[in-house]
């Protein structure tokens, strides 16, 4: 039925309604009219409104503009205060441009170079790094009556907040930040009990400095390898499987060779870890690699073994799910072949994404850099140690509040306005009488279509599901301050944590509901509300196929998206250990990135495929709605026949 004959190709829709008048859909106008549908602008409200916080969001930018100083958080502050590479001393030179910590409350001192070795016996003050003299004198614990004469030792300079270690550092964005803290605590619990104090207790010291300067230093170190392999080998390895799964002969092979290494590369990596962890627990190692870093990279090496022996029995039963698996997908991917240009949609919604995103954090910096400087003390081997931190008003508060939900919608609204731009190709590729004369749509004329006449819709379901990603994230600020404060109260965690699992129901609900109404709009260019309705209707006269084809369509893209972050993340784990793994001090971590990075990346570029299968099939259950008693006009013979296989397949189940 992919081509349709002369006759049945010019059978009326009154013809169609005269056979049956049962459907809701028969008569409508639609994207496969021979008459051009004609469109409207659809929920300009919506639209108005997103153009009413875009403004607001400008006008914060501006007012921080006015009043902030952005160097506030690029350039590190002393501890009176002062920026490193922007103020000047009292002898009128500019300060040094490096920050260096000089005590346990996190105040720092700028100095010219960071330091490249590490200390931790000092003979004198000459071997450490120490605030001004004049400074010294007048911090408690330090200096009595003359600072030459009382608790002038290195050790008590140390233990007072006087001084710091000299310890071996990298240049972060002009911070100095420590390579490793392996021996620091020692040397420091040494100092206290020499001189009679208590030893220090590591938890604030190390959650502000320990895991903070060791990643970003990692991340400094291999950020290269991080970047080719996890977005440009993402990339390339999403982009190939997208164009091998538009040619016929190698779809079925290429998804069967996914298939098969999935639980072949779940074994890869657990050998991998495995072996890493008894190498780096080898003496000259123990140094840089922690006792519960080693435990995590081998008991992470026994869960992929787990998982790759759990794939292989997966596969084994889902086989016959599998083959109707590559059918649906022979059928998205042949849309997707006869309209090429879809294939480029990733980079350009990541490239309206990442300039949105980069605008964003920069009125957000830049409203960070507005708060006002408040003076605290800390408490150290019995002294208090003055720093400080940096406190907004109320209406600032609301006004990151106010950022975080235009990041959530504007997002949205991107990810919308792609959906809906792919709907209308797919939509147009299906509803074509004859596809051996060419579409007549691309991804340009559909872009405009959908921004022209839908960016009001896009706008509309976008801000549902903003809302929901909103409330949660108060949840959780809610249940983090809950934990900080010392009232961590069981039955208030309990109640929150069921809260958060309602609105990530609620919000994935949205998704589905969304992305249905997407395509009826982009089929038949009516409003969200209307295409929502109108979809699930749809869906509900169909649910047992519908159900199906989910489930179908959920094997194809998990098997997809898995085959290219586990080869993306196969391969940068390969070069990390090659080339960096002597400089690393978590080498784990910067897997664990790659992986992050080649998930989201995949997510594009499945998100075609993902889109395609959508928009096909309600193309097809609106075909038949709309023809009913006459049968479909439209279906392709590629989705015929897995159509005609899911049937006969699973009758008998979904019967039941």
């Amino acid at each position: 039925m992919g081509k349709r004959d002369t006759t049945y190709s010019e059978r009326s829709f009154e013809e169609a309604d005269s056979s049956s008048g049962s459907s809701f859909m028969v008569g409508k106008s639609f994207i496969g009219n021979n008459e051009e549908l004609k469109r409207r602008f659809t929920d300009p409200l919506a639209l108005i409104l997103l153009f009413c916080v875009w403004g607001v969001v400008f006008w914060i930018g501006s007012w921080s503009l006015e009043n902030g100083n952005i160097s506030m958080l690029v350039r590190g502050t002393d501890y009176n205060g002062r920026k490193c590479g922007v103020d000047f001393m009292d002898d009128g030179s500019l300060l040094p441009p490096k920050w260096y910590v000089t005590d346990f409350a996190g105040n720092g001192k700028c100095i010219e170079t960071c330091p490249r070795k590490t200390i931790l016996d000092p003979i004198s003050t000459d071997d450490l790094i120490c605030k001004e003299t004049v400074d010294i004198s007048q911090i408690e614990g330090c200096s009595d009556d003359s600072f030459q004469n009382v608790n002038s030792t290195a050790q008590h300079l140390i233990l007072c907040g006087g001084c710091m270690y000299e310890m071996k550092t990298y240049d972060v964005m002009n911070f100095c930040l420590p390579s490793s803290f392996h021996g620091l605590f020692d040397a420091i619990n040494k100092a206290a009990n020499e001189t009679g104090y208590a030893e220090i207790d590591k938890s604030f010291f190390s959650e502000r400095f320990i895991y903070v300067g060791k990643f970003a230093r990692d991340l400094m170190t291999s950020w290269k390898i991080i970047m080719y392999a996890g977005i440009g080998g993402s990339t390339l390895f999403g982009f190939l499987y997208l164009v091998l799964l538009r040619l016929p002969i190698l779809s079925k092979v290429t998804i069967w060779t996914s298939v098969v290494l999935m639980p072949f590369a779940f074994a890869v990596g657990g050998y991998m870890l495995s072996e890493l962890s008894m190498r780096y627990s080898l003496p000259e190692f123990q140094d840089e690699y922690t006792k519960t870093t080693l435990q995590l990279m081998k008991y992470s090496g026994y869960l992929l073994y787990i998982v790759a022996f759990l794939c292989l029995l997966l596969l084994i039963y889902l086989r016959k799910r599998i083959n109707l698996a590559i059918g649906i997908t022979k059928a998205a991917a042949k849309s997707v072949s006869e309209i090429p240009s879809t294939i480029i949609h990733p980079f350009i919604q990541v490239m309206f994404f990442a300039g949105f995103v980069a605008a964003w954090a920069y009125i957000t910096l830049l409203l960070a850099s507005t708060g006002n400087p408040v003076e605290k003390s800390a408490s150290a081997f019995g002294h208090s140690i003055a720093f400080r931190i940096y406190t907004f008003d109320q209406n600032t508060k609301y006004w990151f509040w106010f950022l975080l939900f235009s990041l959530f919608w504007t997002a949205q609204f991107i990810l919308a306005i792609g959906q809906i731009t792919l709907s209308i190709c797919f939509a147009k590729w299906y509803f074509t009488e004859d596809r051996d004369y060419g579409i007549e749509t691309n991804l340009w004329s559909a872009s405009l279509t959908a921004i022209y006449y839908h960016s009001g819709t896009a706008a509309f379901g976008s801000i549902l599901i903003a809302t929901t990603q909103f409330i949660r994230s108060v949840l959780l600020y809610i249940q983090t301050k809950a934990k900080r404060s010392g009232t961590d109260n069981k039955c208030i965690q309990c109640v929150l944590s069921c809260l958060q699992c309602c609105f990530c129901f609620v919000e994935k609900c949205l998704k589905f509901i969304n992305k249905n109404a997407y395509v009826h709009t982009a089929i038949f260019g009516h409003s969200f509300c209307k295409s929502g309705r109108e979809a699930f209707e749809l869906i509900l006269h169909n649910a047992i196929r519908f159900t199906a084809i989910g489930v179908v369509q959920e094997i194809a893209v998990i098997f997809c998206r898995l085959f290219i972050v586990i080869g993306t993340t196969l391969g940068g784990a390969y070069l990390l250990n090659e080339h960096k793994a002597d400089q690393l001090s978590s080498l784990f971590s910067m897997i664990a990135v790659i992986f992050v990075i080649s998930w989201f990346v995949s997510s594009m570029f499945i998100g075609i495929f993902c889109t395609a299968i959508t928009t096909v099939t309600q193309c097809f259950l609106v075909d038949e709605e709309m023809f009913d008693g006459v049968g479909s006009m439209y279906v392709p013979a590629e989705l015929e026949e897995f159509l005609t296989s899911l049937d006969s397949d699973d009758s008998s189940e979904y019967s039941k």
